[in-house]
């Protein structure tokens, strides 16, 4: 009878590892669906950043060409102004001349 007993409370021991360890089994897949559920999500979230990266990228290099045909274009107009300004003392130097030679 002793060995009934025995044999009897191995056998339910023997079912409750069992039934604890399907539990754990379940608990660690789901547990790891959740992650892979979570790092589809970062992956997509970063999927995201790196196109916004990107495209921030091309618009300042695009910037970045605006503003150095803009910097020719100021010290070409730097230049021209200096040269009309030269000029319009010329002129200025011409006509006082030529209001004194006609005055006097």
């Amino acid at each position: 009878k002793d060995k009934k007993t025995s044999s009897s409370s191995n056998v339910n021991s023997y079912k409750k590892d069992q039934s604890s360890a399907a539990e754990e089994a379940r608990a660690i897949n789901q547990s790891l669906l959740r992650t892979k559920s979570m790092m589809h999500s970062e992956l997509g979230r970063l999927s995201h950043a790196s196109e916004t990266i990107q495209s921030d990228e091309n618009a300042l290099k695009t910037i970045k060409e605006d503003q150095m045909g803009l910097d020719g274009a100021v010290k070409g107009s730097k230049g021209a102004l200096g040269q009309m300004s030269r000029q319009d003392r010329e002129d200025m130097i011409v006509l006082s001349f030529a209001i004194a030679f006609f005055v006097l």
